[in-house]
Protein backbone atom coordinates (compact mmCIF):
# COMPACT_ATOMS: atom_id res chain seq x y z
CA UNK A 1 0.00 0.00 0.00
CA UNK A 2 1.21 3.13 -0.65
CA UNK A 3 0.63 6.94 0.89
CA UNK A 4 1.10 9.65 -1.18
CA UNK A 5 2.55 13.15 0.44
CA UNK A 6 0.67 16.25 -0.82
CA UNK A 7 1.53 19.51 -1.98
CA UNK A 8 4.46 21.04 -3.88
CA UNK A 9 8.23 19.86 -4.51
CA UNK A 10 11.11 22.41 -2.57
CA UNK A 11 14.58 21.99 -3.53
CA UNK A 12 16.95 21.46 -0.50
CA UNK A 13 20.92 22.19 -1.17
CA UNK A 14 23.01 18.98 -0.26
CA UNK A 15 24.12 19.06 3.30
CA UNK A 16 27.63 17.54 2.75
CA UNK A 17 30.93 18.22 0.74
CA UNK A 18 32.35 14.94 -0.08
CA UNK A 19 34.94 13.90 1.81
CA UNK A 20 35.13 17.11 3.62
CA UNK A 21 35.36 18.16 7.41
CA UNK A 22 32.91 21.07 8.00
CA UNK A 23 32.12 23.32 10.60
CA UNK A 24 28.44 23.61 11.01
CA UNK A 25 26.38 26.24 13.27
CA UNK A 26 22.88 24.94 14.47
CA UNK A 27 20.04 27.29 14.99
CA UNK A 28 16.53 26.18 16.54
CA UNK A 29 13.53 27.98 16.59
CA UNK A 30 9.57 28.35 15.26
CA UNK A 31 10.59 31.18 12.41
CA UNK A 32 7.43 32.15 12.45
CA UNK A 33 8.46 33.81 10.33
CA UNK A 34 11.88 33.74 9.18
CA UNK A 35 13.07 37.40 9.00
CA UNK A 36 16.05 40.01 8.41
CA UNK A 37 17.18 39.43 12.06
CA UNK A 38 17.74 35.57 11.52
CA UNK A 39 20.00 36.45 8.83
CA UNK A 40 21.43 39.40 10.43
CA UNK A 41 22.51 36.67 13.78
CA UNK A 42 23.39 34.18 10.58
CA UNK A 43 25.87 36.39 9.13
CA UNK A 44 27.44 37.50 12.14
CA UNK A 45 27.90 33.49 13.62
CA UNK A 46 29.27 32.74 10.23
CA UNK A 47 32.01 35.67 10.59
CA UNK A 48 32.51 35.42 14.52
CA UNK A 49 33.00 31.16 14.43
CA UNK A 50 34.23 30.86 10.93
CA UNK A 51 31.29 28.63 10.18
CA UNK A 52 31.29 26.61 6.68
CA UNK A 53 27.31 26.52 7.20
CA UNK A 54 24.39 27.18 9.42
CA UNK A 55 21.31 25.27 9.90
CA UNK A 56 18.17 26.59 10.39
CA UNK A 57 16.09 24.13 12.39
CA UNK A 58 12.43 24.91 11.94
CA UNK A 59 10.50 23.77 15.14
CA UNK A 60 7.37 21.84 14.77
CA UNK A 61 6.05 23.55 17.29
CA UNK A 62 8.37 25.31 20.39
CA UNK A 63 7.12 23.35 23.27
CA UNK A 64 7.51 26.82 25.22
CA UNK A 65 5.69 29.01 23.34
CA UNK A 66 1.99 28.96 22.22
CA UNK A 67 0.56 27.63 19.24
CA UNK A 68 -1.75 30.80 19.21
CA UNK A 69 -0.85 32.71 15.89
CA UNK A 70 1.58 30.19 14.75
CA UNK A 71 1.80 29.29 10.85
CA UNK A 72 1.58 25.94 9.81
CA UNK A 73 5.48 24.14 9.56
CA UNK A 74 5.00 23.55 5.54
CA UNK A 75 4.23 27.67 5.47
CA UNK A 76 6.97 28.35 7.83
CA UNK A 77 9.58 26.25 6.17
CA UNK A 78 8.64 27.79 2.67
CA UNK A 79 8.88 31.28 3.92
CA UNK A 80 12.48 30.10 5.41
CA UNK A 81 13.62 28.78 2.32
CA UNK A 82 12.83 31.99 0.21
CA UNK A 83 14.80 34.06 2.64
CA UNK A 84 17.74 32.07 2.89
CA UNK A 85 18.10 31.16 -0.61
CA UNK A 86 20.65 33.85 -1.43
CA UNK A 87 23.03 32.71 1.44
CA UNK A 88 24.46 29.15 0.06
CA UNK A 89 25.86 28.35 3.43
CA UNK A 90 22.12 28.08 5.24
CA UNK A 91 20.11 25.43 5.22
CA UNK A 92 16.58 25.10 6.17
CA UNK A 93 15.70 21.43 8.03
CA UNK A 94 12.92 20.18 10.19
CA UNK A 95 14.67 17.33 11.97
CA UNK A 96 12.24 17.38 14.72
CA UNK A 97 9.13 16.50 12.30
CA UNK A 98 10.14 13.22 12.90
CA UNK A 99 10.95 13.32 16.57
CA UNK A 100 8.49 12.38 19.47
CA UNK A 101 9.57 15.77 21.72
CA UNK A 102 11.11 19.17 20.58
CA UNK A 103 13.76 19.81 23.09
CA UNK A 104 17.51 20.50 22.02
CA UNK A 105 19.02 17.50 24.08
CA UNK A 106 17.13 15.13 21.61
CA UNK A 107 17.70 16.72 18.58
CA UNK A 108 21.32 16.64 19.00
CA UNK A 109 21.34 13.01 20.30
CA UNK A 110 18.89 12.55 16.74
CA UNK A 111 21.45 14.46 14.78
CA UNK A 112 24.48 12.75 15.92
CA UNK A 113 22.63 9.28 15.06
CA UNK A 114 21.69 10.42 11.36
CA UNK A 115 25.05 12.08 10.18
CA UNK A 116 26.27 8.18 9.14
CA UNK A 117 23.27 8.81 6.89
CA UNK A 118 23.30 11.99 5.35
CA UNK A 119 27.14 10.86 4.32
CA UNK A 120 25.65 8.03 3.02
CA UNK A 121 23.21 10.24 0.72
CA UNK A 122 26.11 12.47 -0.19
CA UNK A 123 28.09 9.47 -1.79
CA UNK A 124 25.33 8.01 -3.55
CA UNK A 125 25.54 11.90 -5.47
CA UNK A 126 21.92 11.87 -6.36
CA UNK A 127 20.42 13.12 -9.29
CA UNK A 128 17.39 14.80 -10.21
CA UNK A 129 16.21 12.48 -12.17
CA UNK A 130 16.83 9.64 -10.00
CA UNK A 131 13.98 7.05 -8.83
CA UNK A 132 15.00 6.38 -4.99
CA UNK A 133 13.83 3.61 -2.80
CA UNK A 134 14.48 3.68 1.27
CA UNK A 135 14.31 0.68 3.05
CA UNK A 136 13.57 1.34 6.72
CA UNK A 137 12.35 4.87 6.20
CA UNK A 138 11.17 5.67 9.80
CA UNK A 139 9.46 8.40 10.03
CA UNK A 140 10.85 9.82 6.78
CA UNK A 141 13.75 12.11 7.62
CA UNK A 142 16.09 10.70 4.98
CA UNK A 143 13.37 10.02 2.58
CA UNK A 144 12.71 13.71 2.68
CA UNK A 145 16.03 14.52 1.79
CA UNK A 146 16.15 12.56 -1.38
CA UNK A 147 12.98 14.43 -1.74
CA UNK A 148 14.79 17.54 -2.35
CA UNK A 149 17.61 16.61 -4.37
CA UNK A 150 15.58 13.43 -6.86
CA UNK A 151 12.75 12.68 -9.27
CA UNK A 152 10.55 10.43 -6.69
CA UNK A 153 10.82 8.70 -3.50
CA UNK A 154 9.16 5.37 -2.39
CA UNK A 155 9.76 4.98 1.51
CA UNK A 156 9.40 1.34 2.46
CA UNK A 157 8.44 0.39 5.94
CA UNK A 158 6.43 -3.14 7.57
CA UNK A 159 4.57 -1.14 10.32
CA UNK A 160 1.04 0.09 9.02
CA UNK A 161 1.04 2.97 11.76
CA UNK A 162 4.51 4.07 10.99
CA UNK A 163 3.47 4.20 7.42
CA UNK A 164 0.49 6.05 7.48
CA UNK A 165 2.51 8.59 10.42
CA UNK A 166 5.44 9.30 8.13
CA UNK A 167 2.89 9.79 5.40
CA UNK A 168 1.62 12.41 7.63
CA UNK A 169 4.83 13.91 8.36
CA UNK A 170 6.08 13.86 4.42
CA UNK A 171 2.80 16.26 3.81
CA UNK A 172 3.73 18.62 6.40
CA UNK A 173 6.85 19.05 4.93
CA UNK A 174 5.37 19.59 1.75
CA UNK A 175 6.95 17.13 -0.95
CA UNK A 176 4.87 15.48 -3.51
CA UNK A 177 6.70 13.00 -4.87
CA UNK A 178 7.84 10.90 -1.55
CA UNK A 179 5.76 8.33 -1.17
CA UNK A 180 5.25 6.38 1.66
CA UNK A 181 4.91 2.50 1.54
CA UNK A 182 3.98 -0.34 3.19
CA UNK A 183 5.88 -3.87 2.42
CA UNK A 184 8.19 -5.99 3.54
CA UNK A 185 11.79 -4.44 4.21
CA UNK A 186 13.68 -7.53 2.67
CA UNK A 187 11.61 -7.82 -0.29
CA UNK A 188 11.61 -3.75 -1.20
CA UNK A 189 9.03 -2.35 -4.09
CA UNK A 190 9.93 -3.65 -6.97
CA UNK A 191 6.49 -2.78 -8.56
CA UNK A 192 7.84 0.94 -8.84
CA UNK A 193 11.81 -0.20 -9.87
CA UNK A 194 14.54 -0.15 -11.04
CA UNK A 195 15.95 2.17 -8.48
CA UNK A 196 18.85 4.21 -9.24
CA UNK A 197 19.40 4.70 -5.23
CA UNK A 198 17.96 2.47 -2.51
CA UNK A 199 19.31 3.46 0.90
CA UNK A 200 19.28 1.20 3.65
CA UNK A 201 18.96 3.17 6.82
CA UNK A 202 20.31 0.53 9.39
CA UNK A 203 23.23 -1.66 9.68
CA UNK A 204 22.78 -5.30 7.58
CA UNK A 205 24.69 -8.01 7.34
CA UNK A 206 24.27 -8.56 4.20
CA UNK A 207 23.09 -7.24 1.09
CA UNK A 208 19.96 -9.46 -0.15
CA UNK A 209 19.92 -10.15 -3.85
CA UNK A 210 16.06 -9.79 -3.97
CA UNK A 211 17.33 -5.66 -3.35
CA UNK A 212 20.11 -5.50 -5.46
CA UNK A 213 18.09 -6.67 -8.40
CA UNK A 214 15.79 -3.75 -8.48
CA UNK A 215 18.81 -1.68 -9.20
CA UNK A 216 18.91 -0.23 -12.61
CA UNK A 217 22.13 -0.08 -14.56
CA UNK A 218 24.88 2.08 -13.32
CA UNK A 219 22.43 1.83 -9.56
CA UNK A 220 23.76 2.23 -6.42
CA UNK A 221 22.50 0.38 -2.62
CA UNK A 222 24.18 2.17 0.10
CA UNK A 223 24.10 0.88 3.37
CA UNK A 224 26.32 0.13 6.46
CA UNK A 225 27.37 -3.57 6.58
CA UNK A 226 28.32 -5.45 9.22
CA UNK A 227 27.55 -7.60 12.58
CA UNK A 228 25.94 -6.07 16.19
CA UNK A 229 28.52 -4.57 18.31
CA UNK A 230 31.20 -4.30 15.33
CA UNK A 231 32.07 -1.24 13.72
CA UNK A 232 30.29 -1.44 10.57
CA UNK A 233 31.76 -0.11 6.33
CA UNK A 234 29.56 2.24 5.20
CA UNK A 235 29.53 0.42 1.80
CA UNK A 236 28.30 1.53 -2.00
CA UNK A 237 26.95 -1.45 -4.09
CA UNK A 238 27.03 -0.67 -7.97
CA UNK A 239 25.73 -2.06 -10.11
CA UNK A 240 27.19 -2.32 -14.15
CA UNK A 241 26.56 -4.63 -16.87
CA UNK A 242 24.31 -6.56 -14.51
CA UNK A 243 27.20 -7.29 -12.42
CA UNK A 244 27.42 -5.93 -8.72
CA UNK A 245 30.54 -4.39 -7.46
CA UNK A 246 31.24 -2.98 -3.56
CA UNK A 247 32.97 -0.25 -2.76
CA UNK A 248 34.32 0.69 0.84
CA UNK A 249 33.46 4.48 1.62
CA UNK A 250 33.96 4.54 5.52
CA UNK A 251 33.21 3.28 9.19
CA UNK A 252 30.07 3.89 10.65
CA UNK A 253 27.96 2.74 13.33
CA UNK A 254 24.28 3.03 13.07
CA UNK A 255 21.09 0.83 15.07
CA UNK A 256 20.76 -2.62 13.40
CA UNK A 257 17.42 -2.60 10.30
CA UNK A 258 15.98 -5.72 11.57
CA UNK A 259 15.95 -8.85 8.69
CA UNK A 260 19.50 -8.66 7.49
CA UNK A 261 20.93 -10.78 9.49
CA UNK A 262 22.67 -13.83 8.54
CA UNK A 263 21.74 -17.38 9.43
CA UNK A 264 23.84 -18.66 11.89
CA UNK A 265 25.91 -21.91 10.18
CA UNK A 266 24.96 -25.39 11.27
CA UNK A 267 27.96 -26.83 12.86
CA UNK A 268 28.10 -30.29 13.68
Amino acid sequence: MARHAASHHHQMPLLFHSRTSLKIGLVGGSFNPAHDGHIHVALEARRALNLDQIWWLVSPQNPLKSTAGMESLATRLAHARIIAAPYPFLRVLTPEAGLPQNYTYSTLTYLKKTMPLARLIQESYPQDTDNVMVIGAGMGYSSALYGALTRSVFAVENDPDLVEEMGGALTDLALDNVVAVEASLADGYPKEGPYDIILMTGMIEYAPQTLLDQLNEGGRLMAVVGAPGDIGRATLFGKKNGMTSTRVLFDATIKPLPGFARTPAFVF
